[in-house]
């Protein structure tokens, strides 16, 4: 019975948080992302990141802006790994 439990208040959990995203993307037309370990760590997205971006890129009442203190990559270079994790 614990286990039905634990996974009741995940579900909840996960509900309040999807309420609380939702409310964020619909009160800002704005948005700032910081690249790696918000959007991806390494070579792989952070789970959700793709799903999320998509969400505000496709509206046309958001921009939004990826920055990044990597001064490792040129802007092609994120440019390229932008399109290689997100596509």
């Amino acid at each position: 019975m614990e286990q039905n439990d634990n996974d009741d208040s995940r579900n909840e959990f996960r509900m309040s948080l999807d309420s609380f995203h939702s409310d964020i993307i619909y009160k800002y037309s704005y948005f700032i992302f910081d690249c790696d370990g918000v959007l991806w760590h390494g070579r792989h997205p952070i789970p959700g990141s793709m799903q999320t971006l998509f969400s505000l890129i496709s509206d046309p009442d958001k921009q939004v802006f990826l920055l990044s203190n990597n001064a490792t990559l040129s802007r092609t270079d994120f440019y390229e790994k932008i399109l290689d994790l997100f596509t």
